[in-house]
This record gives C-alpha cells, sequence and structure tokens, in this order.
C-alpha cells in the first residue's frame, strides 16, 4: 500500500534522485519495509533546491497549494515522509493513477 490517511492527512514516502534531467516520478521501490514512488529530480540536493522542486511538482501534480504538501520526515535524506494536508487518500491516489505506477 503506498498511502495511508491519518488526521485529515495522508501519507506516502518517496526515494528522490537528485540532479536528473527531468522532474518526474519514474517507478516504485521498496524501502525500508515500505513502499515508495521514485521521483527524479532536476535540481541539485544542495540549500534546499530539490525540495523545494520536490514539494512544487507533487502540488501541481496533486493540483493543491504547495502549502498543503510538506516533507514530514527526511529532509536532507534521499528517502523522504510526505504529507499531504486536507487530503482524502482516494483523491490523492487518483491523481497517481494517471502516472501508471499503481
Amino acid at each position: 500500500m503506498f498511502f495511508h490517511e491519518k488526521n485529515g492527512s495522508v501519507i506516502f514516502y518517496l526515494q528522490v534522485v537528485p540532479n536528473a534531467a527531468q522532474t518526474c516520478i519514474v517507478g516504485v521501490v521498496a524501502k525500508y519495509d515500505k513502499m515508495a514512488f521514485k521521483l527524479h529530480s532536476k535540481e541539485p540536493p544542495e540549500r534546499g533546491k530539490a525540495n523545494k522542486e520536490i514539494i512544487e511538482y507533487l502540488s501541481s501534480l496533486l493540483d493543491m497549494p504547495k502549502s498543503h504538501v510538506v516533507i514530514d520526515k527526511g529532509e536532507t535524506e534521499k528517502f523522504k515522509k510526505i504529507k499531504v494536508l486536507n487530503a482524502k487518500q482516494v483523491d490523492v491516489q487518483k491523481a497517481f493513477q494517471g502516472l501508471g505506477f499503481l
């Protein structure tokens, strides 16, 4: 299971590869007993550039304000816990289904 809903938020995980040609989700991986999306970020991991790019990409994908997409854990790591505030699991899952990885 990729998503779970908790206290009005949806939580999922990313494994991020910085310095890629473009920012996009390229697949899925299993890490630390969790299923995660593998996301390429065109930005480097310095001074929060990749994290900012990740937030912008996900908010666009989910059609939500950037303030609703939070890196809940792993800001300085490649494996990140993402929390989408004020969201329903079904809506987040629907946005990701269009990518073809679910």
